[in-house]
């Protein structure tokens, strides 16, 4: 995947980055169905959703990510205020839970500090 442009990397060079296809969550697999029903062509990935499924060309805003994340915090039992938007990579970061046995600083571009 490229990461045009990054927190990390601000000149807009960038990093072709590798996504494991894995067996369970099939994140390459559900990327593509989602490019692919929503019409995505170039440009954008994540785009807000109208009602009537009409997907935006604009980009999610800081705020919709946050409310979604807030809201799967909140479904998993978990104080919804200690998540934000940047909340679960920066965290997974600095402390990687013991199920990631590989280091998630080439995949987040964060240095790691655990």
């Amino acid at each position: 995947m490229l990461i045009r442009r990054s927190k990390t990397e601000q000149e807009g060079q960038g990093q072709v980055i590798a996504v494991p296809r894995g067996a369970k969550l099939r994140p390459v697999e559900l990327l593509q169905l989602w490019l692919a029903r929503a019409e995505i062509s170039a440009g954008l990935v994540f785009r807000p959703v109208a009602l009537g499924g009409k997907v935006s060309a604009e980009p999610l805003s800081t705020d919709a990510i946050a409310r979604v994340v807030k809201k799967h915090a909140r479904r998993l039992g978990l104080d919804p205020k200690a998540f934000g938007g940047l909340s679960l990579r920066s965290a997974a970061s600095i402390s990687p839970p013991p199920m990631l046995p590989v280091s998630l600083e080439p995949k987040t571009k964060h240095e790691c500090q655990g």
